[in-house]
C-alpha cells in the first residue's frame, strides 16, 4: 500500500552505461480508459523528467514491458490523488555497457551526421564513423554543423568526437572537440581513410548535434600543397617512385592562425642510413625557401614523434630530398595551425614586481609551449 501524494525516483548509471527496468509486481490506480489513466498513475522517463527522450504512463493491475532506456538515467513519477488503495510496484534496475556501433562510408563524397540530427542525441553514444575514399585519394573533412557540449575546457567534456588519421591508435589521434563555440578545423588526410568517433554521456537535450561532410581530393605526388587548418602528410604510396631521386615541396598555407605546430608520426627504417652526409634530409622553412627562413633540418630519425612549432607564421615549406627512395624511407606527420586565442596561460611565478608566464596550445599529444613571458612593474 502507498498513501496519497506523489513520489519521484531518480536512477543514474555511470556514463556510457543503459539502464533496463524489470517489473517484478504492478498495481498502480484503475485500468486506463480511452488510454489514459484517470487516477493514480506511474510515468517513466527515458532521462529526465524535464528533458526526456521518451516517456510511458502506466495504471491498473496491468503487465507493465520492461524498459530499457537510450541515455544513462531513468526517473520514475508516482502521482497519486485517490482514496483507493493499490499494492504499488516494485522493480528492479540493471546497468550495461552501450557498445560502440560503426557506421562505414565508402564513396569519393558524402555526409554524416550525429544520432537523431538535427534532435538531441540519445546519451549514451558511441558510434565510430569510418570513411574511405578512393586508393589514390586523400580525405578533406568539413564540419558543417557542431553542437553537442557547453563551452568547457576539454579536460571536462562528457560530449566530444576524436579525429583520426589512418587508424584509431592514439599517436594517430588529430583533435578532440566539444565545444559548441565554433566549428572543429577542417582536415585533409594523409591517406585515402580516416575515423571520427562520437561519444556522449551526458544529457544535453538542446543541443542539435553535428553535421559532417567529406570529399575524395587528388593526391599529390611530389609537390604537395594543402589549405585545410589541420591535416596529415605522407609521401604517396607510388610506384613509379621505386628507386627513385625524390626533390619535392610541401607547401602548407593556412589563412587565419598564428602559429603552425608540425608532429612527427613516422619515419621509415631506411630514411636515414646515410647519416654523417645527411644525404636524405627534410628542412623545415617558415614561409619562403630561403637560408634565412629555416627552422631546422632533419638528418637523423631522434627527431622521431618530436614536435617542431613554426611561430608567427600561416605559410610553410617542407623541402625533403631521398635517393634511391623505397617504402622503408617513408615519413609521415601532422600540422595543426593555432590560433592565440587558442593558447592558455599558465602562471611560472609571480611576485609582487615580476610575474612570468607560459602561454601554451593543448594538443592531444600533450601541451605545446608557444612562448614565455615575463613582466613587470
Amino acid at each position: 500500500m502507498y498513501d496519497v501524494g506523489n513520489c519521484y525516483y531518480f536512477i543514474k548509471a555511470p556514463s556510457r552505461k543503459a539502464l533496463v527496468l524489470f517489473w517484478l509486481n504492478f498495481d498502480v490506480g484503475e485500468p486506463k480508459i480511452d488510454d489514459r489513466c484517470l487516477g493514480d498513475s506511474l510515468t517513466v522517463y527515458d532521462g529526465t523528467m524535464f528533458a526526456p527522450f521518451r516517456k510511458w504512463t502506466f495504471c491498473g493491475a496491468e503487465d507493465v514491458l520492461n524498459i530499457t532506456s537510450t541515455s544513462n538515467m531513468m526517473t520514475l513519477w508516482l502521482e497519486s490523488n485517490t482514496s483507493h488503495r493499490f499494492d504499488g510496484f516494485q522493480v528492479q534496475f540493471n546497468s550495461y555497457d552501450v557498445p560502440c556501433s560503426i557506421q562505414s562510408f565508402g564513396s569519393n563524397f558524402g555526409t554524416f551526421y550525429s544520432p537523431n540530427f538535427p534532435q538531441a542525441f540519445p546519451v549514451p553514444s558511441c558510434i565510430t564513423y569510418i570513411i574511405q575514399v578512393s586508393q589514390n585519394g586523400v580525405v578533406q573533412l568539413t564540419w558543417n554543423q557542431f553542437d553537442i557540449d557547453s563551452n568547457i575546457p576539454l579536460s571536462s567534456c562528457m560530449n566530444y568526437v576524436k579525429l583520426y588519421d589512418k587508424s584509431i591508435r592514439p599517436e594517430n589521434e588529430i583533435y578532440k572537440a566539444c565545444s559548441n563555440d565554433k566549428l572543429p578545423k577542417q582536415f585533409t588526410s594523409s591517406g585515402n581513410k580516416i575515423y571520427v568517433q562520437f561519444m556522449a554521456s551526458a544529457m544535453s537535450p538542446f543541443s542539435k548535434g553535428f553535421k559532417v561532410s567529406y570529399v575524395s581530393m587528388k593526391q599529390s605526388l611530389c609537390n604537395i600543397k594543402r589549405h585545410t587548418s589541420t591535416g596529415a602528410i605522407t609521401i604517396p604510396d607510388n610506384p613509379t617512385y621505386i628507386h627513385q631521386n625524390l626533390d619535392c615541396m610541401i607547401t602548407i598555407y593556412i589563412k587565419n592562425v598564428d602559429h603552425v605546430i608540425l608532429r612527427w608520426i613516422e619515419f621509415g627504417s631506411h630514411l636515414f642510413q646515410e647519416i654523417s652526409s645527411c644525404q636524405n634530409y627534410i628542412a623545415v622553412y617558415n614561409g619562403i625557401v630561403n637560408s634565412a627562413n629555416l627552422v631546422t633540418k632533419i638528418c637523423n630519425s631522434s627527431i622521431s614523434t618530436a614536435t617542431i612549432l613554426v611561430k608567427s607564421s600561416h605559410l610553410v615549406n617542407i623541402h625533403y630530398q631521398i635517393q634511391n627512395y623505397n617504402r622503408l624511407k617513408n615519413f609521415r606527420f601532422f600540422y595543426l595551425g593555432v590560433t592565440s586565442q587558442q593558447l592558455r596561460q599558465k602562471i611560472l611565478f609571480s611576485n609582487a614586481t615580476c610575474e612570468a608566464a607560459e602561454w601554451y596550445y593543448a594538443a592531444p599529444f600533450g601541451d605545446v609551449t608557444i612562448e614565455r613571458t615575463l613582466s613587470c612593474a
